[in-house]
């Protein structure tokens, strides 16, 4: 940044909206020179004391325009205080507005096109195209008038330009905030119709992988230091409950050196201000680095105090420094460096009950922004209040390690409201009709449609180039999406979440209750996680692979559940999950000897489909959920749609008349709702090409609706 004439007194006016000021600034600014801060009220909250007194005024702002800001600075300043101001931020999102009054009261600094460049992300990407060593996704900007004069073509042709899946946000937007990822052209369309209009959004292809942070000191253009961080889950993640953990990258790696390559390359070709900048950097699966956006500031959250604590040298610090013209000279602490990471907890729907504490290698510091007894809504974005923060350190790079993989899925507290959430088992390998793996991308494309408030955890399912595999030779790759199913089943429940698996053939069965079970033997003692479950079906699904005909896994949970597995199941078991005891099967009707033999001989209560039709479906599910009362601690439900008439579910498989009547089982399931010991539902064997007039869809929604909400109604 250019100084301003040395006859002129200077003055430093900073100016923060969405950030915060972390550092000391008597350690920043120019010894005896004055400063000043308009602020938000954010900012205003976390401001120290002793910066508060390092300022000569202070000023709330709630208007952050060029207009707005212009005012302020003619009613607050006079004539030879402007003279010499130095419009000085940390924040990103007032670049643009600081280089506009530059330009308006004739100020030394940066000017507009510099500014948007750092900080709008069509600009950034479209300068690094084509520099080599560079990759960025491929992206396009949103126009509102070829939506407007187009529709759905223009929207099916950025489709063909970016790819699915895609990720929409704000071109200039900070902390995740409308941010949307669109896994089908229906996500999109519902997208548009309700952001149309808006110029201020670009379309990027969505990037798998590790998200790496890296932050650097720029100085005249050259960069004099580097730090990078390793995170445990993409900032996506953060809105759907995973905790933000993130770890210093040690130097000397090869990852730290590709990083600084890369941040080098980049820096190069964006020429950023003197001071911060931070990157986010993508590693995909085969190792190659993406570029995902930059902006010119520190980073945000306890990034300058990972980096501080591991070498010591503070970004913000650095960043101050050079932007008020005070200089800066690098001087890393010398001797071992400390290891640091840090956590911050995502706060979700309910009332708190209860606060964990994780038992980690490391020293630690840990701060609650929450209390038992508190009403806590979801985090939307990385600017929402956080429920809490973890500082870590330790001589030891293995303690930091092990500690960052216990973080990455650590539950720190309880809430006592059921927090439903979508998964999807897109595999019909483990039945006779493969095209049952496109059940939970219909339902989702149409509740993405209808505007649905529910909330998809993920999609699980096998390559495309798997479609063909048939009977036993099918069953290692049902196993594969099962262990995949029971990590995110895991995962829900863990998080205080109620999993809705919705298939897909009915091998999910393997897959949903084992991770269900996994996570209630890791949350509560085994005497007291015991999981019982209720299998509404037409057929027993109870064949071992040496009684199963067809050798279709779909033919094969509860068999494997009561751990008579396959090799490949066996190991995604364990043992078994389920005692034959705290397993009931309601409306069965078309099944082998061989099956019915087996339940027999384990004495698993079955009700079979006459026995239904002459007490009732009402009587029986009460009958069978009394009968595990005082038994069983956690409760599951298990819907195969073939177990209904075909009248009400004809998009099934393997059809069998006589069913259950859909409205007699959607009341059973409004009683079995309000018992505190459910922990899951399964909907299984959804196959929409066999659908008729939408039937079985319909019902899905009402199910779905009687756990999750009103019909998924924004």
């Amino acid at each position: 940044m250019s100084e301003n004439n040395s006859a002129v007194a200077r003055r430093h006016l900073i100016v923060v909206d969405e950030n915060v000021i972390r550092v000391e600034l008597d350690r920043c600014l120019p010894a005896g020179e004055p400063a000043d801060l308009f602020a938000s009220a954010r900012c205003l909250q976390k401001l120290s004391p002793g910066n508060a007194a390092r300022f000569e005024r202070v000023v709330e702002v709630a208007d952050f325009s060029v207009e707005a800001l212009s005012r302020l600075i003619e009613a607050n300043f006079d004539p030879a205080e402007l003279a010499g101001l130095q419009l000085v931020t940390n924040d990103e999102c007032v670049e643009v507005v600081l280089a506009a009054l530059r330009a308006r009261f004739g100020l030394a600094g940066d000017g507009a096109e510099r500014a948007r460049l750092m900080s709008d992300k069509l600009r950034m990407k479209s300068a690094l195209r084509g520099v080599e060593g560079v990759r960025c996704p491929s992206f396009a900007g949103f126009c509102p008038e070829r939506y407007a004069a187009e529709g759905e073509a223009y929207l099916h042709a950025l489709i063909a330009q970016v790819g699915l899946p895609l990720v929409v946000k704000p071109t200039d937007g900070t902390s995740g905030r409308g941010v949307v990822v669109c896994e089908r052209f229906e996500a999109l369309r519902a997208w548009a119709r309700v952001n149309g209009e808006h110029r201020n959004y670009e379309l990027e292809s969505f990037v798998a992988g590790v998200l790496y942070t890296v932050d650097s000191i720029v100085r005249g253009g050259e960069v004099i230091h580097v730090n990078a961080g390793e995170g445990a889950w993409p900032c996506l993640d953060y809105s759907a409950g995973r905790n933000m953990v993130v770890q210093v990258v040690v130097e000397g790696t090869p990852i730290h050196a590709r990083l600084c390559a890369f941040n080098h390359r980049v820096v190069a070709a964006l020429q950023p201000p003197d001071g911060a900048l931070h990157m986010e950097v993508f590693e995909r699966g085969d190792g190659e680095l993406v570029f995902v956006e930059a902006s010119a500031r520190p980073g945000g959250g306890e990034l300058v105090w990972i980096y501080a604590s591991h070498d010591g040298v503070d970004i913000e610090e650095a960043h101050f420094r050079l932007r008020s013209g005070a200089g800066f000279e690098l001087q890393p602490r010398e001797g071992p460096r400390t290891h640091a990471a840090f956590c911050v907890y995502p706060r979700r729907r309910g009332q708190v009950t209860e606060l964990k504490v994780p038992a980690l290698r490391s020293r630690f510091e840990l701060h609650w922004a929450i209390a038992v007894g508190d009403s806590l809504a979801d985090a939307t974005d990385l600017a929402s209040p956080a429920a809490g923060f973890l500082r870590l350190w330790s001589a030891s790079r293995e303690d930091i390690a092990a500690d960052f993989a216990l973080l990455r899925d650590f539950v720190p507290f309880s809430v006592d409201v059921r927090s439903p959430r979508l998964i999807g088992y897109a595999c019909g390998i483990g039945s006779e009709h493969a095209t049952s793996r496109e059940g939970p991308a219909a339902l989702q494309d149409f509740l993405a449609d209808i505007g649905s408030a529910w909330r998809w955890q993920s999609i699980v399912g096998h390559p495309d180039a798997l479609a063909q595999l048939r009977g036993h030779a099918a069953s290692a790759a049902v196993a594969q999406v099962c262990e995949q199913l029971a990590r995110e089943t895991r995962a829900a429940t863990l998080a205080g979440h109620f999993p809705i698996v919705v298939g897909g053939d009915h091998s999910s069965g393997v897959g949903t209750w084992t991770g269900v079970a996994r996570a209630l033997r890791e949350r509560t003692p085994a005497r007291e996680g015991r999981l019982g479950l209720l299998w509404f079906d037409a057929h027993l699904d109870s064949h071992t692979p040496a009684t199963s005909p067809s050798g279709y896994c779909h033919g094969m949970p509860l068999a494997a559940l009561l751990g008579h597995a396959s090799p490949h199941l066996a190991a995604l078991v364990d043992g078994a999950v389920l005692a034959p005891e705290d397993l009931i099967l309601i409306g069965a009707r078309n099944y082998e000897a061989e099956e019915r033999s087996f339940l027999a001989d384990h004495g698993v209560r079955v009700y079979f489909m006459d026995e239904v039709v002459a007490r009732g479906l009402r009587a029986v599910v009460e009958e069978a959920v009394a009968s595990m009362a005082g038994r069983v601690e956690h409760l599951g439900i298990s819907v195969d749609l073939d177990g209904l008439d075909p009248r009400f579910a004809p998009a099934v498989g393997t059809p069998v008349e006589g069913g259950l009547d859909a409205a007699e089982l959607l009341e059973a399931l409004r009683g079995l709702a309000r018992d505190p010991r459910l922990v899951g539902l399964e909907i299984a064997e959804f196959n929409p090409c066999l659908d008729v007039e939408h039937r079985t869809r319909d019902l899905i929604v009402e199910l779905v609706a009687i756990f999750a909400g009103d019909r998924g109604s924004p």
